[in-house]
C-alpha cells in the first residue's frame, strides 16, 4: 500500500486487519473498511476500467457511487461499483467492459475512429442487409457492454424482509442526522439509511464542521427512536410510500407513513477535453480518500475552483 498516509483520527480503515485481494492478476493488500476503489488507489493503481464506448482509460472519479466506469467482476458478481463496495479477503477481481486487461484494451483502438462514430451511428450504418443486423447488434453488445453474467453459477435465494416506521429518513449527512432527531424528539418511531459504512455525510471527510453539526452522529445512535441501517440503498420508492431497501444481506419491503429525502449535493464536474481521464478527480472524491481511506491522492495537482457571483475560474497548482 505503497500511498498509504500516516494513521490519522477519523479515518474509517483497521490498519491491523490486512485484506488480500488480487486485481486483473495482480497480487495486493487493502485494510478492513476499504472499498474496492479506496484498496486500489492505496496500491497507486491509477487505471480501473475503460469507457463504455471508445474503450478510454477511466480512474478514481468521485468515490460517491457516481463513478460509471468504476465497475469489477468477481466471477460470479458482475458490476460492482468500486466507490460503494467493501473489499473482502480474497477477492479476484476484473474490470468490465475490457478485451485483454485494463492496462492494455484492444478495443482502446475505437477512439480513434470517434469522429466516424457519432451516438446512434450504428443504427444507420448496419441496418442493411436487414438479414445481419443480428450479427451486427450481437457484436455491439459485445463491444460496449457492462459486465457479463456467469450463466454456469448456480442461483442464491436471497432473504427479504418487512419493516414499518413513522419516518424515513434516507441519507445519513447533517441534514438527515437533523431530520432524524427532530422526528423522533417529537414522538415519531425513525428509521434511518444510508447506503455509506457509517452516518455522518460530509461531517465525517468534509474541510469544515459547524458548531452545531458536533456530536449529530452521536446523538442519532443514542435515541432509542431512531433505528439505523447503513450500507443500505433505496432501490425505489413506490405508491403509498411503498420502499425496497436493498443492502448486502437482504430485501426489506418498507412501509413509512413519511419519506425524508436527505441525500445531499453531487459535485458539479469541471467541462474540459480529457476531463474523464485517470488523474481527474472532484475535490470531494480526494477529500474522501484523505480523509476516510487515508490515501494520498496525488503527488502534484492542479486545483480548479469557479467563483460564480464574479465569473472567475481560478487555477492552483501545489505539491503535496
Amino acid at each position: 500500500m505503497i500511498r498509504r498516509l500516516p494513521s490519522q483520527p477519523g479515518e474509517w480503515i483497521d490498519r491491523g486487519r490486512e485484506i488480500a485481494f488480487e486485481f486483473e492478476g495482480r497480487l495486493l493488500t487493502g485494510a478492513h473498511g476499504d472499498t474496492i476503489n479506496s484498496a486500489l488507489c492505496a496500491n497507486g493503481v491509477r487505471v480501473i476500467g475503460r469507457s463504455f464506448k471508445y474503450h478510454r482509460p477511466r480512474g478514481v472519479y468521485s468515490m460517491a457511487g457516481h463513478d460509471a466506469a468504476g465497475l469489477f467482476t468477481d466471477g460470479e458478481r458482475t458490476n460492482m461499483r468500486g466507490d460503494a463496495v467493501a473489499l473482502v479477503d480474497g477477492m479476484c477481481l476484473r474490470a468490465v467492459n475490457t478485451f485483454g486487461n485494463v492496462e492494455r484494451d484492444r478495443m482502446s483502438i475505437t477512439g480513434r475512429f470517434a469522429k466516424l462514430m457519432p451516438v446512434g451511428f450504428y443504427y444507420k450504418a448496419f441496418f442493411r442487409p436487414r438479414w445481419m443486423f443480428p450479427w451486427f447488434e450481437s457484436l455491439i453488445r459485445r463491444i460496449a457492454g457492462q459486465g457479463a453474467i456467469n450463466s454456469a453459477f448456480p442461483a442464491t435465494k436471497s432473504p427479504k424482509d418487512y419493516a414499518w416506521c413513522d419516518v424515513l429518513v434516507v441519507g445519513g449527512g447533517p441534514s438527515g442526522l437533523s431530520a432524524a432527531l427532530a422526528a423522533a424528539d417529537a414522538g415519531a418511531g425513525v428509521l434511518l439509511v444510508d447506503e455509506n459504512a457509517r452516518l455522518g455525510g460530509s461531517l465525517a471527510w468534509g474541510a469544515t464542521v459547524r458548531k452545531d453539526d458536533e456530536g449529530l452522529v452521536d446523538r442519532v445512535h443514542a435515541h432509542d427512536s431512531i433505528e439505523v441501517r447503513c450500507g443500505t440503498s433505496v432501490a425505489g420508492v413506490y405508491t403509498d410510500h411503498w420502499v425496497a431497501l436493498v443492502d448486502a444481506d437482504r430485501l426489506t419491503k418498507l412501509r413509512a407513513k413519511a419519506i425524508v429525502f436527505a441525500t445531499g449535493a453531487i459535485e458539479q464536474p469541471a467541462v474540459f477535453q480529457n476531463n474523464d481521464l485517470p488523474g481527474v478527480m472532484l475535490a470531494s472524491a480526494a477529500q474522501r480518500l484523505v480523509r476516510l481511506y487515508s490515501v494520498k491522492p496525488f503527488d502534484r495537482v492542479v486545483t480548479l475552483t469557479v467563483l460564480e457571483d464574479h465569473n472567475l475560474i481560478w487555477l492552483y497548482e501545489t505539491s503535496w
